[in-house]
């Protein structure tokens, strides 16, 4: 069986080295049910499935409530109502009163995870009264893995090899290879010999609840008049935005994603950069942000540098910390700014802070929640939104990652006015490895390896290169592991001379 905090399980390098990609976003995003009924008051787990408020959680949790709230992480209490449920599958929707949420993101293959897939449970079984030592937050991550996929009263089921408790009900279930939810937990069966098995719903019924929950929605906000645009089809099936005389900031940004990316339609780098132009005059930081990273870009005309630049400038006013970052390294390079490395670096260094949630940041994420549900009928454009936002509360709450390996890599060189101090670089960069910053990882796993600011151990360091490993095979990055560990190595010539 599987063990609450820090299992050993001899299954998958992943798993093994404690693993679980978006960890840190499943720590903020379950939540603890609290069902007033009429003859006392039930307890189980839940969590977010979208920004703006919408969770999952067991049918059976919220039966028969009079009122719902849910507490979040940090330890307040949100009301929340059920929208939709599921008796069958045991599954409902719940909408709960909170602005802006981190969410978890959901499987949405249709496919059912393999037996010995590893997983992750986070949940608050026995009314949070365990807690999870690592975050220190009274939530627990319970490890295991699949066990086999059952066909029970004619449904299909997960069952797991995880040792779960009562008030597990409602928990995600969660793929630790590619950090997305793959079940919603229901309980524990027991047959007539006494043997035990955890019982998981596939994530696929929770899909179609809430794909339900959400048509009735659009039905509803059409009869008012208030339905939101969404992408066409165009006649070889492909999904594409809508046409640029016609569309809203929100829309011109969604259009410019998916030519920059390739989402839905050919990639096309330029016409991307022009709509994203027209949509940062239009009001939308995050078109601001994506033209704040081309000035990074190689050949391009010294007119077109500096132009970017000024985009970069109006980001960092903005609000939008990635683009503050981006700005920063305009003058840190003499990218369409005058050279100015110790103040390029400095401004790097005040973003390795939390940023506080002010109205910039609120109206920035509210374009991040805009942007995700103007995508829905683009999956990959949809996903990609929500990935940023996470990534953008993320750096709001622990630094911006990208900022804190610079000035890491500046404390461990001694350069830009940092004096050489290798302990005090390796604890930003580290910083930076813990929001999964794929350079960061290999940074920390070379820093472990050669006792650089930090005692040596080869443990942790085969760990921080396997993480590396695992965030660039999960997104798509071809990277030749051991090429990276030489270049990195260079850079470390004088420690390891």
């Amino acid at each position: 069986m599987g063990n609450v905090i820090n299992a050993e399980l001899n299954r998958d390098s992943a798993y093994k080295c404690n693993y679980v990609k978006n960890r840190a976003v499943f720590t903020e995003a379950v939540l603890l049910i609290v069902a007033s009924l009429q003859n006392g008051t039930g307890f189980g787990s839940g969590f977010f499935i979208t920004p703006d408020g919408y969770a999952a959680t067991n049918e059976h949790v919220v039966r028969g409530a009079v009122s719902i709230s849910v507490k979040r992480s940090d330890g307040t209490f949100c009301a929340a109502r059920v929208v939709a449920v599921d008796k069958e599958h045991d599954l409902a929707v719940l909408k709960v009163n909170a602005a802006t949420c981190r969410f978890c993101e959901v499987e949405a293959s249709g496919e059912l995870p393999a037996p010995e897939t590893p997983v992750a449970v986070f949940g608050y079984p026995l009314g949070s009264k365990l807690s999870d030592t690592v975050s220190g937050m009274n939530i627990s991550v319970t490890r295991g893995y699949v066990a086999s996929t059952q066909t029970l009263r004619g449904k299909k089921t997960l069952v797991l090899d995880a040792e779960l408790f009562h008030g597990s009900s409602g928990s995600a279930v969660v793929n630790a290879e590619t950090g997305r939810v793959i079940g919603v937990h229901r309980a524990a069966f027991q047959d007539s010999a006494g043997s035990a098995a955890e019982l998981t719903i596939p994530v696929q019924y929770l899909c179609a609840l809430f794909g339900r929950t959400a048509k009735n929605t659009t039905a509803k906000n059409t009869e008012t008049g208030s339905r939101a645009r969404t992408p066409a089809s165009n006649e070889t099936g492909k999904k594409t935005p809508p046409r640029r005389s016609e569309a809203s900031a929100v829309e011109k940004c969604l259009f410019a994603t998916c030519m920059r990316h390739g989402f839905g339609c050919e990639r096309s780098p330029e016409t991307a950069r022009q709509l994203d132009m027209d949509a940062a005059k239009a009001g939308s930081a995050v078109s601001l942000y994506s033209l704040s990273g081309d000035v990074f870009l190689k050949n391009l005309p010294e007119e077109t540098i500096r132009l970017l630049s000024d985009f970069a400038q109006k980001g960092y006013d903005a609000g939008h910390i990635f683009a503050a970052h981006n700005y920063a390294g305009c003058f840190r390079f003499g990218l369409g700014r005058q050279k100015d490395e110790a103040k390029g670096v400095k401004m790097m260094l005040a973003l390795c802070e939390p940023t506080p949630f002010s109205e910039k940041q609120q109206k920035i994420t509210e374009e991040y929640v805009a942007l995700a549900h103007a995508a829905h009928a683009i999956p990959e454009a949809e996903t990609y939104f929500r990935e940023e936002l996470n990534r953008y509360l993320d750096a709001m709450k622990n630094g911006n990652a990208f900022s804190l390996l610079n000035v890491g890599l500046c404390y461990i060189e001694g350069k830009s006015g940092f004096p050489r101090d290798a302990r005090q670089g390796f604890g930003y960069i580290l910083r930076a490895a813990q929001q999964d910053h794929f350079y960061a990882c290999l940074h920390a796993g070379f820093c472990y390896e050669h006792g650089i600011g930090v005692e040596k151990s080869e443990k942790n360091a085969a760990t921080w290169y396997r993480k590396g490993t695992w965030i660039a095979k999960d997104s798509g990055m071809k990277a030749d592991m051991e090429a990276k560990k030489r270049e990195i190595s260079r850079f470390y010539r004088s420690y390891i001379q």
